[in-house]
């Protein structure tokens, strides 16, 4: 081949992975402070009235955090947000209580 370089498939899959995970964080920092906050509490299985209970915010006002969270993170619902969450490492070491 003139003038072109192969890559090993390898070495190509990681180059992609790489791009994707950098992808992945630009849209986690597109969220502001707070929609992290939420996003956090979503990620330790809290419910929308236990998020606006802890961070002294109306339900409605979590909702509106929560929809923000879905768009900028490209993602269909809650569930695939915590998962976000979980798998780029933004979750706090806080537990979560179940059943309090």
């Amino acid at each position: 081949m003139r003038g072109q370089s192969t890559i090993a498939p390898e070495v190509n899959d990681k180059l992609q992975n790489k791009d994707q995970a950098m992808a992945d964080m630009a849209l986690y920092d597109d969220l502001t402070s707070r929609e992290r906050e939420v996003l956090d509490l979503i990620a330790q299985g809290k419910s929308n009235q236990q998020i606006a209970d802890e961070l002294f915010i109306t339900l409605k006002t979590v909702k509106t955090h929560v929809s923000n969270i879905l768009a900028k993170l490209e993602v269909d619902d809650r569930t695939k947000a915590a998962l976000y969450a979980v798998k780029h490492g933004k979750v706090s070491s806080q537990s979560n209580d179940i059943g309090e």
